[in-house]
């Protein structure tokens, strides 16, 4: 009769342990990732990629930072409308604020620790935009009220 020997227990040493071995099919491991890659999206694809409320609150960053310089640098503005534009900025960047709290919300849930702190400076210039976009309108309803 042969007899067999069973194989070591959790706290008994492998006599076929080697340590390079590990190390080697590491090795192997990281040239089949580095086979896959993929070619590099163009331009038209990335812009395919972004959400439409991602494109929504750019434009009216933008566009709400536009009507904001037009209208304090044109000298004939009624305060009415100088109060409609710290409205409109102080919501736009408020929703921006918000928007990028959630993004930063699921990148640090993703394990994004580079991408959640540029949201996190992103939504803080955001909220430091709309309450200064605030501010301001309430020391203009102050001053020019009547």
């Amino acid at each position: 009769m042969s007899q067999t020997t069973p194989p070591p227990g959790p706290f008994e040493p492998d006599d076929e342990f080697d340590p390079d071995d590990e190390f080697d099919d590491a090795d192997s491991a990281d040239q089949s990732f580095y086979d896959d890659v993929s070619e590099p999206l163009t331009l038209r694809a990335r812009l395919r990629k972004l959400s439409p409320i991602a494109v929504i609150l750019a434009f009216g960053s933008v566009a709400s930072l536009l009507f904001l310089v037009v209208s304090i640098t044109s000298h004939t503005t009624p305060a009415a409308l100088l109060a409609t534009v710290g409205v409109v900025t102080g919501l736009v960047f408020a929703a921006d604020t918000v928007a990028a709290g959630v993004a930063m919300w699921h990148a640090i849930v993703k394990e994004r620790v580079g991408r959640a702190a540029l949201l996190a400076v992103v939504a803080g210039m955001a909220f430091v935009i709309s309450c200064v976009a605030f501010a301001g309108m309430v020391v203009m309803f102050l001053v020019l009220r009547p």
